[in-house]
């Protein structure tokens, strides 16, 4: 009976204070209560509406972004397969809580925000699209820079990559042909760690340097593949020829293709192959086991890490010559021979 008189007590004070909070018309504040809890979510950007009124009826604002603090969370203990009818509440976003307002003449646009975040230098860190409805909008940065784009991606931003530095950021959002104003926003380290700035300077380095590897090898992928599709062509074309200049250039066509799919799979690995398959030895394999293992922590580099990363360097430049080599030589000497036999240029 205590507990439960105490379980009481404690939500309705949680309910009392949350009446004293000065609510601004027509806003939703959030506010939930748990037991020997009560969680409010960010409501300074309503304040400021409550003081400026105007604000609302702005085409674009961005608020003042409060400072964001980074932390890892260990998976909480209990059921992880819910039954029936048992509730859990969702957790505020990871991040940077970023609120702006967006008003459009036609209510019903249906528009997309691109968000782009700057260190203190002006190098762009992170930049992506959110949903944007007519009114405010609440978004959060997962405090994480550009990664590396995958192979074949087809979209014009990057996905989430490597934790950012503790910092000073600004951050601007353009939505619909208009750019609103920069706020400036603070990433804080997790005050439970203590690794020195130094540290995390030469942790950053070495993923920025990873990453770069990793866009160079996707690179040298898309170009085999560009390669391999003019091959591919030619082939195609001179497939049912009968003169035998042409038909020798088909079969050399024929070489050159199976010569480029072995240096792809330098790179990547087979790719045609089903169930769970190792290649320890790809170049991206060996390029995203140490990005992995990178960011698994904030602490400087380890020896180990350092030497994978060397082996995996020296393993990339290794591929890249060969396939330099091989487009300077097969490749060239196959294109001269599609000049030869009248088929145009061979572009690659």
């Amino acid at each position: 009976l205590g507990f439960s008189c105490l379980s009481v007590l404690l939500s309705s004070v949680s309910f009392i204070f949350f009446l004293m909070l000065r609510r601004p018309p027509r806003s939703t504040l959030f506010p939930y209560t748990t037991l020997f809890r009560s969680v409010i979510d960010d409501i300074r950007p309503f304040r400021v509406m409550v003081q400026n009124p105007s604000i609302v009826d702005e085409p674009l604002h961005l608020f003042n972004v409060p400072p964001a603090i980074q932390y890892r969370a260990h998976e909480a203990s209990g059921m992880r397969f819910l039954a029936d009818a048992k509730y859990v509440g969702e957790n505020r976003p990871y991040g940077s809580l970023v609120t702006f307002v967006y008003n459009s003449a036609n209510e019903s646009d249906s528009l997309k925000a691109e968000v782009l975040i700057e260190d203190q230098s002006g190098r762009m860190t992170r930049r992506f699209e959110v949903d944007v409805v007519h009114g405010v909008n609440r978004i959060a940065w997962d405090l994480r820079r550009d990664g590396v784009t995958p192979l074949d991606s087809e979209d014009q931003y990057a996905p989430s990559g490597s934790m950012a530095l503790p910092g000073r950021y600004w951050i601007q959002v353009s939505v619909g042909g208009r750019t609103s104003n920069v706020q400036p926003v603070e990433i804080r380290p997790d005050p439970r760690i203590e690794i020195s700035d130094e540290d995390r300077l030469n942790k950053d380095t070495v993923l920025r340097q990873t990453e770069s590897y990793m866009t160079l090898a996707n690179e040298a992928v898309g170009r085999v593949k560009r390669i391999e599709e003019a091959v591919a062509d030619v082939v195609r074309r001179l497939s049912s020829e009968t003169d035998s200049s042409r038909s020798a250039l088909h079969d050399r066509g024929g070489e050159i293709q199976a010569g480029l799919e072995v240096l792809r799979n330098e790179f990547t690995g087979p790719e045609d192959l089903q169930g769970i398959a190792s290649h320890p030895d790809a170049v991206l394999t060996m390029l995203n086991r140490v990005n992995r293992n990178l960011r698994s922590s904030w602490d400087a580099p380890t020896e180990a890490q350092l030497i994978y990363l060397q082996q995996a360097e020296d393993r990339l430049r290794e591929v890249v010559d060969r396939l330099n080599e091989f487009v300077d030589t097969e490749v060239a000497e196959f294109g001269l021979g599609v000049r030869r036999v009248g088929l145009g240029f061979f572009e690659i």
